[in-house]
Parts: C-alpha cells; structure tokens; sequence
C-alpha cells in the first residue's frame, strides 16, 4: 500500500513589539506530544526548543531522531517538523522563537556578515545535546529564564549563540564569542 504523504501546516505567530524573541514556557508545554504523529508543521520564526525531561522522536524534514531530555533544537523558519513522545511519556519542552533576520540585520558589523550568518543558520535544522554543547545551551536557558529581562544582556547571548551555532553546525571554527552582558567580543 502507498504511504500517505503527511499534511505540512504553516503556525504563525506575532513577535512582540520590540523584541526578536516570543517565548512560549511554562507549564502548556509540560505535556505528552502524542504518537505516530506525521504531520508537519513549520513556523514564520526559527524555533529554540529546550526539552527538560521525556523522550521520543522528532521529526526534522525527512529525516527521524530519538530526544530524551537535556536536548535542544534549532530549527530554521519554515523548516517542516513535529514531535512525537514515547508511548505515554511526558516531555517538557520550551521554546523561543526567534525573528533572526531581523536580530541579525540589527545586531551585525555588516549585512554580509549578516548574511553569512543567516545562511549557516538555515542551513538544516538542528538536535543538539546539552553536554556535548554546553555553551549554547547555557544561552537558551538565560534567555528562556529571563524572556522579560532580554534586552542587552538577553542581546549578547542570542548573538553569540547564533554565532556558535552558525559556525557549531557547519564545522568550522567560530569567531571571538562576545561578552553575554554588552554584545561586544571577548
């Protein structure tokens, strides 16, 4: 029997008024995600997910892969996706959606550099592993326990987790990380 090619679904959402960051926390997210799920779906805004605790499996494009807890994703704007728990598991996802073009455009020396960036970045989503990247993980979590309090130190740790990760998941050796308080390199 042919398999049936899943449904892909657009989810929106409106970045707050002087913010690149719209975090989605708290206990909503405490949750089974379900099984055999095959939907797709994607957003308008890359997504940082942190999962606390659980296990299952995420959907990343064509491609499947088993979560359990500690793990982070990074996954480009309109970068089809979904998550599944394991059996009755319950997760505890996070998540920050993040208007990256926008930050970058804002925050960088120059729009090639800009540019540069975005291009690692949506380059293919990502499951990374807290101790394997700790420094990004530590990022997610300053700004996931702080969405409020973002601003310029909020600003440092965006850029410089972008900055890891743009160059982390592309193999190459990253630049000067800036200082998580101003922004500027170490």
């Amino acid at each position: 029997m042919k398999r049936k090619k899943p449904k892909i679904e657009l989810r929106y959402y409106y970045m707050p008024a002087g913010s690149p960051i719209l975090p989605l926390l708290g206990e909503r997210w405490v949750q089974n995600y379900g099984t055999g799920i095959e939907d797709l779906h994607f957003h308008n805004f890359m997504e940082i997910g942190f999962c606390y605790y659980g296990e299952g499996i995420l959907t990343l494009g064509e491609e499947k892969r088993k979560f359990t807890g500690r793990q982070f994703t990074v996954i480009p704007e309109r970068f089809p996706h979904t998550t599944n728990s394991m059996g009755n598991t319950v997760c505890k996802w996070e998540y920050l959606f993040v208007d990256v073009e926008g930050f970058l455009r804002k925050n960088c020396e120059s729009a090639v550099q800009a540019e540069k960036m975005l291009r690692r970045i949506n380059a293919g989503a990502l499951l990374m592993n807290e101790k394997e990247e700790p420094f990004i993980a530590e990022c997610i979590i300053r700004i996931m326990d702080r969405p409020c309090g973002y601003h310029a130190p909020g600003r440092g740790v965006l850029y410089s987790g972008g900055i890891r990760t743009s160059y982390g998941s592309a193999g190459r050796d990253c630049p000067a990380e800036p200082d998580a308080g101003t922004g500027n390199a170490l």
